[in-house]
């Protein structure tokens, strides 16, 4: 749907098989819903992410589809209005969620401080499909909670499961990589610290999860620490073309097949 970077559409199906059964789903860093939306809904869902951008999006697309699509037919694409925006931001919800598409869509990675290029991708492409992408998420987001919170806050905002309930619950958390720089909700870039926390949290909370990261000294050391298992997934290759090995670690014992890096 947005373009973020890390999202997971592309190796989403090399992770889902390593999630556990599972009727609560729990997601911290929504982003761009790469892996929500490739994966079998659960019963009950949970996203989550502090972008106040991506909130709304999803909050609009969910709650006010047709004012949204209404609006992405009248509005004109030039490089006049990227201009305007790159300046202007916008109050009004459906305003500000086509302004955010707007600029995700026709500026790279969305980044727009009067500065870039413009991208302008043929009408007929890019909001037809945006429209059938924006009316599946619709139907998808039925009974979905979004929540726009530090992922520190999250848990405790949820009623507290008691033991049995928590064997039926998964957090999946892709936060920001470790020492990445972004534009984010979390500063500008991603700590150690930052890290420290997700680890102590999910581990503290006595249910099952699995965390998105890039092979890292300082990450594989935290896992090891506390006995989690560290599966490889593949090699990606990042922004300036550095390849990376792609890990997911889980406090559960996975049932397929996949390469343990501490085998």
């Amino acid at each position: 749907m947005i373009n973020r970077i890390g999202n997971k559409r592309k190796i989403a199906d090399k992770i889902i098989p390593l999630f556990p059964k599972h009727k609560t789903y729990i997601e911290l860093f929504f982003g761009g819903g790469g892996m929500f939306f490739k994966k079998p809904k659960a019963k009950y869902n949970v996203v989550n992410d502090i972008d106040d951008d991506v909130f709304n999006l999803f909050m609009v697309i969910k709650e006010r589809k047709e004012e949204l699509i209404n609006y992405m037919k009248a509005v004109p694409l030039h490089e006049s209005l990227m201009k305007h925006w790159a300046t202007n931001k916008e109050i009004e919800p459906v305003e500000k969620a086509i302004r955010f598409l707007f600029l995700n869509t026709h500026v790279l990675f969305g980044r727009c401080e009067g500065k870039g290029s413009f991208r302008l991708i043929p009408e007929s492409n890019i909001w037809n499909n945006l429209i059938e992408k924006i009316s599946f998420i619709n139907d998808f987001c039925f009974n979905v909670l979004f929540m726009k919170k530090d992922f520190r806050k999250v848990l405790s905002s949820i009623k507290s499961p008691n033991n049995n309930e928590k064997h039926d619950i998964f957090i999946y958390a892709d936060p920001p990589y470790l020492n990445t720089v972004i534009k984010t909700g979390y500063k500008l870039k991603w700590s150690e610290q930052d890290t420290v926390d997700l680890f102590d949290i999910l581990i503290n909370s006595g249910i099952r999860f699995a965390i998105s990261e890039f092979y890292n000294p300082f990450v594989i050391e935290l896992a090891k620490q506390h006995n989690l298992e560290v599966h490889k997934i593949a090699e990606v290759y990042s922004m300036n073309r550095t390849k990376r090995t792609e890990i997911l670690i889980t406090n559960y014992d996975v049932i397929e097949p996949q390469i343990k890096l501490f085998e």
